[in-house]
């Protein structure tokens, strides 16, 4: 841990410790109450590993926030009538600046197993293309298919967790999407050619996140 990080540490516990006593919270409280930090710190390291991709780590800020203040009794009300607002906000966050990882640099592969865990990855892929597989866990990733040449029945595994998920594809192939969403959404907006036969069947999870089919 470098000095600017320890430097970092002690104001956030300084202004956490002024925080709690301006709301009337003179002792220290224990881990169960404490737990929801551990989300606020997830956030931070989250957004500071990856600038670019801020939505999904200020949603998990936000939770915390509002999980912490329901422990220490401050919210007058159920957190969770709290946290349905936050991720409304957070998604229309995502929205607005969806083309935030565009500012990555493309990495040329086979696609056959793309990870973004607190960060952003743009795979362009390249070749004959049967299966792959493309996970964010609090971060993005942007998946090309367009220069490739994709099989028949080709099939892609996709999981979206407090992250998300773009998938570009080519207008030969028809897309089925069949992504299960968990607090999270998928949406297929890809066109395919009148003549098109071939086929790719995108199956996996968004949980707190989103997946996004396009051209």
């Amino acid at each position: 841990m470098t000095a600017r990080n320890i430097f970092g540490a002690i104001i956030i516990l300084i202004g956490l410790d002024l925080f709690l006593r301006a709301i009337g919270v003179t002792y220290i409280p224990s881990i169960d109450v404490l737990w929801p930090v551990i989300l606020i710190l997830i956030g931070l390291v989250s957004w500071r590993a990856n600038p670019h991709m801020f939505a999904w780590p200020l949603l998990l800020v936000a939770l915390g926030v509002i999980f912490l203040l329901e422990n220490l009794n401050v919210l007058t009300e159920n957190a969770w009538n709290y946290v349905w607002p936050a991720f409304i906000i957070v998604i229309g966050l995502q929205v607005l600046f969806h083309r935030q990882n565009n500012h990555m640099q493309d990495h040329v592969g086979t696609g056959e197993r793309v990870s973004a865990t607190f960060a952003g990855h743009n795979e362009k892929v390249q070749g004959t293309f049967t299966h792959g597989q493309v996970s964010a866990t609090f971060g993005g990733a942007k998946y090309d298919l367009r220069d490739a040449t994709i099989a028949d029945a080709a099939t892609l595994e996709v999981t979206a967790l407090f992250g998300g998920v773009e998938i570009l594809v080519p207008r030969d192939v028809n897309v089925h999407l069949r992504i299960t969403p968990m607090l999270g959404g998928a949406e297929n907006k890809a066109e395919s050619n009148p003549g098109a036969t071939k086929t790719l069947t995108i199956t996996g999870t968004a949980t707190f996140g989103g997946v996004d089919v396009k051209n």
